[in-house]
């Protein structure tokens, strides 16, 4: 059986606010709902985010794919593979689906704004 490759993804705080947290992984970065992060990741990504600000941590990339899913963040058809030095600048030129465009379905269920950062 062949083994999927780690990818690494990290969670931050959105400077000057206290619920808001900035996840960064190879298909972008997004800011998403505190509520939202602890109900994906648990308590360990709460407990490094308070502690250390920080926390990052490295998944096979379907898994990786679909906690992104589970926090609300949807991927173009564009940026289903990972980014690269060259397919960076493409990407963000064409931006990512949000939760709160009137298009994305899931914004009236989840009430949480998730914004693409560029």
């Amino acid at each position: 059986m062949t083994q999927t490759p780690a990818v690494r993804f990290s969670c931050a705080w959105v400077p000057a606010t206290l619920d808001r947290v900035r996840v960064s992984s190879p298909y972008g970065t997004f800011e998403v709902d505190l509520q939202l992060v602890r109900q994906v990741l648990g308590r360990p990504a709460l407990q490094a985010l308070y502690l250390q600000g920080r926390y990052n941590v490295e998944k096979p990339e379907l898994t990786l794919r679909a906690i992104l899913d589970q926090l609300g963040i949807e991927l173009a058809p564009q940026t289903i593979a990972p980014r690269t030095a060259s397919t960076c600048e493409a990407q963000s030129a064409s931006g990512l689906q949000a939760l709160d465009d009137p298009g994305a379905p899931r914004a009236s269920e989840t009430h949480l704004k998730i914004r693409p950062v560029h």
